[in-house]
């Protein structure tokens, strides 16, 4: 059936697929004319996998016998489904759902979701990776070169296909003030891994919510004289009221946004001064959440960076998006889907091709069934620090 000119799809079920720690997918199913196309979607919250499956299989329920046209109204019904604001976990399961929806919509229609979002402002994607050895702080200076020279390798395959950017975490656990030593030992760190990957490759640190803010002061003063692209979240989001100081004070652009979910919490980060965005469209409402922030972050100013540290469906819809938006400036990944697509996309010159890798219906990518698992889902939890007095501390 078609409603005027439009192919009707009605969504008629779903189920969660998993292919590894961290790793849990939707896979939703349409009926469009005589017969069934499948929309896939990250479902995940890293340490709640259950959690979010659980309040998923709701939100199927909800979903069944509705059009996929009518998106916007399923998503304030699964919001009505609780009285209460769904957080994170809620979120992420909402974002699952849209990301499937839009992955039907597309093939419902025969042209990709990039397509749909507006077309390719960018026809190519740039991508930056993880460069990191270990979390724990180095022993000595020599451990320190040693942990750069180890964090390079693990990015090598990247950088040798031309990445443009690397990022690499700050050691823990800390005290509510890092020592000298330790600062001592993170720069010697950064510093030679600033010299081995070269001037031509760029820079990011992530302090992962670990500091305090008397700790964060310390460590940009002990950070200056570096040439970091960006640092980011130097507090926890929970601490929104140091976030304003912690932009004045800082010779970096501040990004943050992968712990945000609603659009109003990304409001708030602008108001703080944040210049780069970092939703995680697996936690933010999905493609249609991370257009709503997008737009937001133009009229501030503001870059959008979006976080994936997820598995490839992510990263597809991720670039699906990014592709159309005009303040987008790079995006995070681990996986360019090895792991778990037929053909994984290729780094080229340190980008994905849009037009060439991802011009297929809907997100444009195909799992391949050998590589699924089995049984239960994720059983990742996240770790518990504790410092050098015992106080437990974030990872």
């Amino acid at each position: 059936m078609k409603e005027n000119g439009m192919q009707e799809a009605i969504i008629s079920g779903g189920r969660v697929l998993h292919h590894g720690p961290r790793r849990s997918l939707l896979l939703l199913t349409a009926s469009v004319g005589d017969g069934e196309i499948e929309g896939v979607g990250e479902a995940i919250l890293e340490g709640s996998a259950d959690t979010v499956e659980s309040i998923l299989e709701q939100m199927i329920l909800t979903a069944v016998g509705k059009t996929v046209w009518s998106a916007e109204e399923l998503e304030m019904q699964m919001r009505a489904g609780s009285f209460y604001p769904p957080g994170m976990l809620g979120l992420s399961a909402l974002s699952a759902m849209d990301q499937a929806i839009w992955d039907l919509k597309g093939k419902a229609l025969g042209i990709p979701v990039w397509k749909m979002l507006g077309g390719s402002f960018h026809t190519r994607v740039p991508l930056y990776f993880h460069a990191q050895s270990g979390d724990a702080f180095p022993t000595s200076e020599q451990d320190a070169r040693d942990r750069a020279v180890a964090a390079v390798a693990s990015a090598s395959e990247a950088l040798n296909n031309g990445a443009r950017m690397v990022k690499t975490c700050v050691f823990g656990p800390v005290q509510s003030l890092p020592t000298r030593r330790q600062l001592h030992l993170q720069v010697i760190f950064l510093q030679e891994l600033q010299e081995l990957i070269g001037p031509e490759v760029d820079l990011a640190v992530d302090v992962h919510g670990r500091y305090t803010y008397p700790g964060v002061l310390r460590l940009l003063e002990a950070l200056a004289e570096l040439p970091l692209a960006f640092v980011e979240e130097p507090l926890h989001p929970v601490d929104r009221l140091s976030y304003a100081r912690v932009v004045e004070r800082s010779p970096f652009p501040i990004a943050a946004g992968e712990r945000l979910g609603e659009l109003w919490e990304f409001r708030q980060a602008l108001d703080d001064g944040i210049t780069i965005l970092q939703p995680d469209l697996a936690h933010c409402g999905g493609l249609t959440g991370g257009m709503r922030i997008g737009a937001l972050a133009r009229t501030a100013g503001a870059q959008v960076a979006l976080h994936n540290p997820l598995g490839p469906v992510n990263l597809v819809a991720s670039i699906n998006l990014v592709a159309s938006q005009s303040n987008f400036m790079i995006q995070e990944t681990v996986d360019l889907g090895g792991s778990l697509l037929v053909e994984p996309l290729r780094l080229e010159d340190g980008t994905i091709n849009v037009h060439e890798q991802l011009n297929a219906p809907g997100l444009g990518l195909v799992i391949d069934p050998r590589k699924l698992l089995g049984g239960g889902g994720s059983d990742w939890r996240t770790p518990v620090w504790r410092d050098e007095i015992g106080a437990v501390r974030p990872w």
